[in-house]
């Protein structure tokens, strides 16, 4: 082999030998040439500067960063060189920072990421030339993207006639109260957007009087307190009182914390809650002891079973008790395993296997929960229309989950006669309640099959005096806009028909509400939305109306999401963050 020798102008040649050519040809007959790295010793073919720049970059970044500052200091006129070092333009510079403070507001990342030491490795590494942000200046990036994105959405909801509103209570991690409030509203276009307000700190007493005081301050700064159709919040005492202060909204309780006390009153049956208190035990003895678990998970390997943790129960969400069951039915046998293994169990604590009858109660009630659970999922989505909802999965769930099955075991038949009592309880017919009417005005429930002949009127006889107060608030808008002046003949019929006119006009939307009762319903599983889409000009009273309860999620649900998001934020190791800066950081994240 002999070494070609050339006069290498390029810095990346401090770190190589000279190419060497080899005795081998490739397929064009050409001679392959080799060039040996000095650091490594690993051979490389002559593809070019930039495979040698890319092993560099790869296996030796502290040499490619010299490599690369050298490079720019060069007046070599290779492009190939030129390109890959070519420095960092003040604009694309920006464009980085920009796209730092998106990733810091969207990912809720702490402020102070710019200070960390891997971070500016990072950023050293992918581009050299590029200083990072202060956290001073990063922070002030974000409060202007803060202030942006806050003006755009107060221009949304003024063009938006109704909106909703959902609000929770809230402890941080370094035991500092925040209330939350979100919006959700039906665009021109007939989308839903759910979006988040505000999330402020509230260090006064949590009372009902001091949380509407709070909520009413909101919907003003934000323009909507005219706008508003309801509140949804849970069933504690402090926001029940909150929302009849604000008696100009409709109190709506959240579907998901009412049907939780349905589910309870069940759950707190004696003999399940003896079966539940065994399950607790068993899971905690697997949560507290490392060889238990690592037994369990080579049980789990020998038998073929998911290789799934157990799952301990939250009293506050009776779900999870559901998740605990499905898990440890699913675990049975590995557990049993375990439990029952000289070796690893002390057989003072082989008590903690359940009885073969209470694994047969735990496998029923696992199967009656489970629509509960998915109806719990279901009217939880805030991108979806869900308080129409209410009142069919209801009547599902009792008169067809809940029925009683020849088979089930007696506490199972006392469960389910329970929770059916509750929810005909709770979730009893109120004819102008917001379930109610927004189910009526629902393309693919309208025809109410679920209520009777009598409950049936009653709704729609709500429907037809709100589009007798929207007629009416329609007639008042116009006689007090400027009218175009008209032909006098025009003026003259108008003057003689008089109420006639009116009258007309009348019949014309209680056509208009006849004609959609009778309109075929759509398939459940079909967007109700994109149904009004394309026949709001078919039924453009009825559309009014629907656009304004259709908007009330079922649940509140969209407040308590906001939590988790915030624990990222708010908690020990950034407990130097000032509430507004947590309220920007959940606000863009949310809402860019």
């Amino acid at each position: 082999m002999a070494a070609i020798v050339h006069k290498r102008k390029s810095p990346m040649w401090e770190f190589f030998e000279e190419p060497v050519v080899s005795d081998k040809v490739d397929s064009k007959g050409k001679a392959i040439k080799k060039v040996p790295c000095k650091l490594c010793e690993q051979v490389l073919a002559d593809g070019g500067t930039t495979n040698l720049l890319n092993h560099l970059q790869a296996k030796h970044p502290e040499e490619f960063k010299r490599c690369s500052f050298e490079g720019r200091q060069s007046t070599s006129k290779q492009s190939s060189i030129s390109n890959i070092f070519k420095k960092c333009s003040a604009q694309h510079a920006a464009a980085i920072t920009d796209r730092v403070a998106d990733f810091v507001a969207m990912d809720l990342r702490p402020l102070s990421i710019v200070d960390g030491k891997g971070f500016k490795r990072l950023f050293s590494y992918i581009e050299p030339d590029y200083t990072l942000p202060s956290r001073t200046h990063l922070t002030s990036i974000c409060q202007r993207k803060f202030k942006t994105v806050k003006e755009e959405l107060l221009t949304t909801l003024e063009s938006i006639p109704y909106v909703s509103v959902t609000s929770d209570i809230w402890t941080s991690r370094v035991t500092q109260a925040y209330i939350t409030l979100t919006v959700h509203f039906i665009t021109n276009t007939w989308k839903m957007e759910s979006k988040v307000l505000q999330t402020q700190e509230m260090p006064e007493r949590h009372t009902g009087e001091h949380i509407s005081l709070r909520l009413s301050s909101a919907s003003q700064q934000w323009k909507i307190k005219d706008k508003i159709v309801a509140l949804v919040r849970d069933n504690a005492a402090n926001m029940v009182l909150a929302s009849q202060l604000l008696d100009d909204w409709d109190d709506m309780p959240c579907f998901a914390h009412t049907l939780q006390l349905a589910v309870k009153a069940g759950l707190d049956l004696p003999l399940i809650t003896r079966v539940s208190a065994v399950c607790r035990k068993i899971v905690g003895h697997f949560k507290h002891s490392v060889r238990a678990m690592e037994a369990l998970r080579e049980k789990q390997k020998s038998m073929n079973i998911s290789q799934h943790s157990l799952i301990q129960d939250v009293s506050t969400r009776w779900n999870s008790t559901y998740f605990m069951y499905e898990r440890l039915i699913e675990q049975r046998w590995a557990i049993y395993a375990v439990i029952h293994d000289d070796n690893i169990t002390p057989s003072d604590q082989r008590h903690l296997d359940l009885k073969p009858e209470q694994w047969e109660l735990l496998s029923q009630l696992s199967v009656v929960l489970k629509p509960l659970q998915v109806a719990t999922t279901a009217l939880s989505k805030d991108q979806n229309v869900s308080s129409s909802l209410i009142y069919p999965v209801v009547n599902g769930l009792v008169k067809c989950h809940l029925k009683i099955g020849t088979d089930d075991h007696q506490m199972i038949v006392r469960f389910k006669e329970t929770v059916k009592e509750e929810l005909l309880s709770r979730f009893a017919f109120i004819p102008d309640s917001v379930p109610a009417i927004s189910v009526a005005l629902d393309p693919r429930y309208h025809h109410l099959g679920f209520f009777s002949s009598e409950e049936q009127s009653q709704v729609r006889d709500i429907i037809s005096i709100k589009a007798d107060a929207l007629h009416l608030a329609n007639s008042e808008n116009d006689s007090t806009e400027p009218r175009v002046k008209k032909r006098k003949e025009d003026s003259a019929m108008s003057f003689l028909l008089g109420t006639e006119c009116d009258n007309n006009s009348n019949q014309a939307w209680r056509d208009e509400l006849k004609l959609f009762q009778i309109e075929p319903q759509i398939h459940h599983d079909s967007d109700p939305l994109e149904w009004w889409k394309a026949n709001e000009s078919r039924f453009p009273t009825i559309a009014r109306i629907a656009r304004r309860y259709l908007c009330v999620p079922a649940t509140s649900v969209p407040s308590e999401r906001v939590f988790s998001a915030a624990g990222l934020v708010i908690n020990n190791k950034r407990s130097s963050l000032t509430p507004e800066n947590a309220d920007m950081l959940i606000f863009l994240s949310k809402n860019m």
